[in-house]
């Protein structure tokens, strides 16, 4: 009997006293300031965020503000000009006021050169219509969830469809992959570079109103390379990468002495999921060997742009997939894991990969950044002309 009462009371207490906890827990939230420095030092990992409930409306808000690198809706229209991929894109009313409502996913990619290029739409969950990303993970599991209802594709010239002039392991490739149905050819650029074709999906709500949609074709202008899908027209607002202090995939610690190494350093933004930039890296680093070897004080430092210092296991999955490409490319450059300085700085507007920056001695921008894959002759231009500018800012000093 008299071993009962301490456990009555006990359980009493904690009946009184639990309420109390769980609201000096709520009212002890970190401030969106705190929880973003603690996730972007990976002293909490983005699981940990979610199940401490750090992850609500004010935080969205707060860290997207710093971070605009995942997918957004394309605001609804009935008609689309996109000159970039040579079509004019013109969709139902009840096709356009379905997308209005979120019950449409429509985005675009498209290369600086005028010769790949596509525009997404899928259909979107029942509660999924206002997704937020705040990291890669977020973004690929919510795409997921969605069901592709069709695409339009501008691919280099081809007679059977776009797959036939993409790498096996072309993300563009991957993604058509999943269409059942044979794509439809729509016709060809003037001077036959370029195709296009309708990809569409049977299994979906929308597919009627897709196989409405009208498209007139026009020759793809190219974006310019010096400012075109990049940094979100805003080249002007980049300095430097700033007093930044991380780590290369192999765990050697860099800050901005790294470009005290060279005159001038190409910083390649690459990330995993881009196979343009793996595909060119190998020429990349032949390049820079090259140019060293002709007395050019010439440097490459990459910067791989999907990983974070979390130390989660996604993080440490994507970490080693960088390692076996760095290891497949046998590249000689390093590659740095971007740290919240850079990301609130000079990266917080890049907005596809490959993206560019040439630095002098001292860190300083060399020119205006540029976006896209190139062959290597087309980089030894651009590295030369960036060598002049240089020279010129020299003199002028």
């Amino acid at each position: 009997m008299n071993k009962a009462k301490p456990l009555l009371f006990f359980a009493i207490t904690i009946i009184m006293v639990f309420p109390w906890l769980t609201g000096c827990a709520s009212s002890s939230l970190p401030s969106p300031q705190d929880r973003r420095t603690m996730l972007e030092t990976g002293e909490v990992s983005f699981a940990q965020a979610r199940q401490e409930g750090w992850i609500d409306e004010a935080f969205a808000q707060y860290y997207l503000s710093f971070h605009p690198f995942f997918q957004k809706q394309v605001p609804a229209q009935i008609q689309y000009d996109l000159p970039f991929l040579g079509m004019t894109v013109t969709v139902p009313d009840e096709f356009q006021s379905a997308q209005a409502s979120g019950n449409i996913w429509m985005y675009y990619v498209a290369s600086p050169s005028g010769q790949y290029g596509a525009v997404y739409f899928h259909d979107v969950p029942e509660g999924q219509e206002d997704p937020i990303f705040l990291c890669q993970e977020d973004y690929e599991s919510w795409l997921s969830a969605t069901t592709p209802i069709g695409a339009l594709v501008m691919v280099p010239a081809s007679e059977e469809d776009a797959l036939a002039s993409l790498p096996q392991d072309d993300a563009l490739r991957t993604y058509l992959s999943c269409y059942d149905d044979a794509p439809e050819k729509l016709g060809t650029s003037s001077d036959g570079s370029v195709s296009f074709f309708r990809y569409s999906s049977a299994d979906t709500t929308y597919d009627a109103l897709w196989r409405q949609t009208q498209v007139q074709l026009s020759d793809p202008i190219a974006l310019e390379p010096e400012t075109g899908w990049t940094l979100l027209d805003t080249p002007h607002l980049i300095s430097d990468l700033g007093d930044f202090s991380t780590q290369d995939l192999q765990g050697n610690n860099h800050n901005g002495d790294i470009f005290s190494a060279a005159d001038l350093t190409m910083v390649y933004l690459w990330a995993t999921t881009c196979s343009y930039c793996i595909d060119e890296m190998p020429a990349l680093s032949e390049l820079e060997s090259e140019l060293q070897q002709e007395g050019k004080a010439f440097q490459i430092v990459g910067i791989c742009l999907d990983l974070a210092s979390d130390g989660s296991p996604a993080a440490q999955e994507l970490l080693q997939k960088a390692l076996d490409i760095e290891e497949a490319t046998d590249v000689s450059f390093p590659s740095l894991i971007p740290d919240a300085v850079m990301m609130d700085g000079a990266l917080s507007a890049v907005a596809g990969t490959p993206t560019v920056f040439f630095l002098d001695k001292e860190g300083h921008l060399v020119g205006n950044p540029l976006a896209g894959a190139r062959e290597k002759e087309a980089w030894r231009t651009v590295i030369e002309e960036r060598f002049i500018l240089l020279d010129g800012e020299k003199s002028a000093k």
